[in-house]
């Protein structure tokens, strides 16, 4: 049960987080330090940004409810966290860090969370 509403959440963000690259793809990418000015550059965030959480969200949302499913979800989870945060720790190796760089910690954080969570959680299934 506490799988299938972690996964009904996680899915509910990642919705969430595609909506607002939908909307507002230059105000998205700001809160990562990243300024996108031109229609071009807005309308590949909406693309590849928006695209991509929304398609994961749907995935996610369509198989929750199956046992076996299930499963995959949580996989699809722990992969999709487990390699955002670890592209974060790369860039930290190779970047360094600083003060700008709060965000991407706070976020690499929840990250890991997340995918420890979803493989405790997949190995229950």
């Amino acid at each position: 049960m506490f799988a299938q509403v972690f996964a009904i959440a996680i899915s509910s963000l990642i919705g969430l987080v595609g909506i607002m690259y939908m909307v507002d793809p230059a105000g998205s990418m700001v809160a990562a330090d990243i300024h996108i000015e031109s229609p071009a550059g807005r309308t590949e965030i909406r693309g590849i940004y928006a695209g991509i959480h929304l398609a994961l969200s749907s995935f996610l949302f369509i198989n929750v409810f199956g046992d076996d499913s299930l499963a995959i979800c949580l996989l699809l989870i722990l992969l999709l966290f487990g390699w955002a945060a670890a592209g974060r720790m790369v860039g930290f190796l190779q970047e360094g860090l600083d003060k700008s760089d709060r965000y991407n910690v706070i976020v690499t954080i929840i990250e890991v969370v997340l995918s420890a969570t979803s493989a405790a959680l997949y190995g229950t299934q």
